[in-house]
């Protein structure tokens, strides 16, 4: 079994004013994400393509890793 650890961020900024409002017009008022250690988000998205056969790779979130 695998334990990671994180920090928890409650209602995350979309932007670097700290606006909250997604572009559906939604917002992440009450949102709580975990944020990751970045090696193993690099591991995950490598896994995501190795999964997909190389034919995909998956950007960087925006928040960093965080589940």
């Amino acid at each position: 079994m695998s334990l990671f650890t994180g920090t928890c961020r409650f209602s995350p900024p979309l932007d670097p004013r700290g606006g909250r409002v997604r572009r559906d017009g939604s917002t992440t008022d009450w949102w709580l994400i975990l944020a990751c250690d970045p090696e193993l988000g690099r591991y995950l998205r490598h896994l995501h393509h190795l999964d997909a056969r190389r034919t995909t790779q998956l950007s960087d979130p925006l928040w960093g890793p965080h589940v």
